[in-house]
This record gives C-alpha cells, sequence and structure tokens, in this order.
C-alpha cells in the first residue's frame, strides 16, 4: 500500500511544516509529501501511518531526512535571483564584461552542507 498524496492529511503536513518553520526550515510541500511517502516505506505500514505517529516524533524524522538531503536537489531557492534588489524599473540587471561580481551577505543563524 502507497502513500499517495491524497492519503495525507492536511493537519499532518501543517503540523511538520509548523514545526519545521519554528527551527527555520521551509521544506518544499512536494519534498515533504515524498519524504512522508519514504517514511512510510521505511518506518510503518500501517493503515493509521502517520497519524500512529506523535506529531514530534515525526516532524523529527523529516527534520532528519532534510538535514542529510541534497539540497541542490530539492530544488527550494533561498537566495536572491540574479536580478536580485538591483532590479529597475527597465528590468533585472543583465550580466556583461563590466559588470562585477555580486555578492550577497548572509546574516542569520545558517546550516552549512559541505558535500565532494
Amino acid at each position: 500500500m502507497s502513500l499517495s498524496t491524497s492519503s495525507i492529511e492536511a493537519a499532518t503536513l501543517q503540523s511538520i511544516t509548523t514545526c519545521l518553520h519554528s527551527l527555520g526550515v521551509h521544506p518544499n510541500p512536494e519534498w515533504l509529501t515524498a519524504c512522508l511517502v519514504w517514511l512510510r516505506q521505511e518506518h510503518g505500514s500501517g493503515p493509521d501511518w502517520p497519524q500512529a505517529l506523535d506529531p514530534e516524533a515525526l516532524s523529527c524524522l523529516v527534520l532528519q531526512q532534510w538535514l542529510h538531503a541534497d539540497l541542490h536537489e530539492i530544488g527550494w531557492p533561498l537566495l536572491p535571483t540574479e536580478g536580485g534588489d538591483d532590479s529597475t524599473a527597465s528590468g533585472p540587471r543583465q550580466p556583461g564584461p563590466q559588470t562585477p561580481p555580486r555578492s550577497f551577505l548572509l546574516e542569520d543563524d545558517l546550516c552549512l552542507q559541505v558535500s565532494q
């Protein structure tokens, strides 16, 4: 038996999303649904899953998956787009030979993912 999007209760998704947001994690809804499908395959397949798990325990399992996920594959951009705050009425700044490299100052608690 597989877990489909329609079988995941909206309250369960909202509870997990709220818990993760409180930790500064903002998951893509599609990723969250896929994560719950995978967790069901790995941790349980009863008819009342995921409701049988404590919401905090389920949120903890999802957070563990988030921390081990490749953030490039999740596809949820967190940094400004190329136009950034330099967009003007004529449109975003176009890169060219005279355009200096862009840099962003990130001031927040950050989670660093290092991979090869």
